[in-house]
């Protein structure tokens, strides 16, 4: 491994990448078709990790309106996990956002047997607000909304990154 990852916006060459990622991370994995509609969404953003040529993590994102952006998706590579890479993710993602949006909530859903993504999301300071029930056609389980203020997530992401 480089010792330096480096961040790239999300296009759809990456989508093969982006497939194995999500194929090795998650239980129901997003199709071509949800990467792409994200990827070709003027309001979703994405960016990864890579390693060389080889991504090992991602988010995408999206601002949904004054005051509100949704982490849709993200991941990071099993070989590279407790690294720093996630929390890393993060730290970018709020770096990237229009000044605009400071005063914001970061909302995300979790399914609630994805024990390793709710303890990461409550290490940074996110609390669930809310079960979903059949939220996802897809899955029996319940879904857990989690949210945080953007500055108490700066503080928090800083403070995990030995930062203040």
């Amino acid at each position: 491994m480089y010792l330096k990852p480096t961040l790239q916006w999300l296009t759809v060459k990456h989508l093969p990448q982006l497939e194995l990622l999500e194929i090795d991370s998650f239980n129901y994995p997003w199709s071509r078709k949800d990467f792409l509609h994200h990827l070709r969404n003027k309001h979703s953003r994405g960016f990864g990790l890579f390693d060389g040529n080889s991504l090992i993590g991602f988010v995408i994102f999206s601002i949904i309106g004054p005051g509100l952006v949704r982490i849709h998706n993200m991941a990071v590579a099993e070989d590279c996990q407790g690294m720093g890479y996630g929390t890393f993710l993060m730290q970018e993602l709020l770096a990237r956002l229009p000044s605009s949006t400071r005063d914001i909530l970061l909302i995300t859903e979790i399914p609630d047997y994805a024990d390793k993504a709710i303890a990461f999301f409550c290490k940074l300071g996110f609390k669930a607000s809310e079960v979903l029930h059949k939220y996802y056609d897809e899955i029996e389980s319940d879904v857990y909304r989690f949210e945080i203020k953007l500055e108490q997530v700066s503080a928090q992401v800083r403070s995990n990154c030995g930062r203040t």
